[in-house]
Parts: C-alpha cells; sequence; structure tokens
C-alpha cells in the first residue's frame, strides 16, 4: 500500500469553501478510482484553518493516476489559491 499524508493550513476566508470541496473531492476519489482505498479529511480540534488528509492507494501508480484524474486537477486548481502552506508526504505501509 502506498500512503499519502497532507497537512494543509487554508487562508481563513476559504476554510469554508476548502472544507466543502476537499470533502467533494474524498468521496469523488474513493467512489470512481477503484485503487483509492482510503480519502480520510481531517479538521485540527482547535484550529479550523488545519487540514490534515490521509490517503491509501494501491500502489504508487494508483496515486499517480489519481492526481491525473480530471476530478482531482480541478480540484487542485480551484482550491490552490486558497492553500497557504502544505506538507505532503509519501509512505509505504509495511504491516497492518
Amino acid at each position: 500500500m502506498f500512503i499519502v499524508t497532507v497537512e494543509l493550513k487554508i487562508k481563513d476566508q476559504y476554510i469554508a469553501d476548502f472544507a466543502k470541496r476537499i470533502a467533494q473531492q474524498a468521496s469523488t476519489s474513493v467512489a470512481r478510482e477503484p485503487d483509492c482505498h482510503v480519502f480520510d479529511v481531517h479538521k485540527h480540534e482547535s484550529d479550523p484553518s488545519r487540514f490534515f488528509l490521509y490517503e491509501v492507494y494501491a500502489d504508487k501508480a494508483a496515486f499517480e493516476t489519481h492526481v491525473q484524474m480530471p476530478h482531482s486537477k480541478e480540484s487542485s486548481e480551484a482550491t490552490k489559491p486558497w492553500i497557504e502552506s502544505a506538507q505532503v508526504t509519501f509512505w509505504t505501509k509495511l504491516v497492518s
């Protein structure tokens, strides 16, 4: 399994829009991409501008397919100006 985690800081005026858009992106990805097993969206408990994404793909190729999907490209382009900072980390699952 190939895991992607993303920590995001969203500009204050876009928090609600981002939350709605990323929730749609997550559900669409899991529904339309058979190799996208998990796309969880989390919001920081005390700082509403901070989000954490946890994504699980069958392998790295599945993630690379994910970023090329039209719904992913559209979402990324729409939300790019809303993001103050982002840290993306890639992981390989060793055991369950």
